[in-house]
């Protein structure tokens, strides 16, 4: 069998046009990657707001290890993360199977709200429970100062009060917020 030599202005022509195709491919796939962990995390977001536990474990973590998985602390465009979303429902497997897989106990909205502070204005104390023993930063404000220790004296929670006083919340924080509201 007879070998052909290419001239060498061949071999790097075919070479360029071998690693053009090649890169070509990874930013495909890359987008491909990045359209479909966008999809699962805006599906995160949907069986979290539907409470669904088994779909939400499934999305943060598939049993399968080459499977993509959704990211724990995606946001929607308001910057609600799924945590946010079970901490104001009061969903405590939920939240225990978010912060198990990665999500942030401290993570922000666009208005500095954490999932403490919803848990703490929607009278979820154990969330709250749940939030602390995790990390979550009692004394964190959101926009005009506010802690989660003024969010559940506000509406009145008094047991969610109680809790965070007895974990060092400090009574005498202040916030910007007139006071007439």
């Amino acid at each position: 069998m007879a070998v052909t030599t290419l001239p060498s202005r061949s071999v790097s022509e075919i070479s360029d046009v071998f690693k053009a195709k090649k890169s070509s491919a990874r930013i495909e796939f890359t987008q491909d990657v990045t359209s479909d962990v966008r999809e699962l995390n805006v599906a995160l977001l949907q069986a979290v707001e539907s409470g669904k536990l088994k779909t939400v474990a499934s999305l943060v973590h598939p049993k399968k290890e080459s499977a993509l998985c959704a990211n724990a602390n995606a946001t929607n465009e308001d910057g609600w993360s799924a945590l946010h979303m079970a901490a104001g429902q009061g969903s405590v497997k939920i939240v225990k199977c978010l912060l198990q897989y990665g999500a942030d106990p401290n993570i922000a909205n666009m208005v500095g709200m954490r999932p403490l502070h919803v848990a703490c204005r929607d009278d979820q104390l154990e969330v709250v429970k749940c939030l602390v023993g995790h990390g979550a930063v009692i004394e964190c404000c959101a926009s005009g100062g506010w802690t989660p220790l003024h969010f559940a004296a506000f509406n009145g929670h008094v047991a969610i009060a109680k809790y965070l006083l007895e974990n060092g919340a400090d009574p005498n924080a202040q916030s910007t917020v007139s006071a007439h509201l």
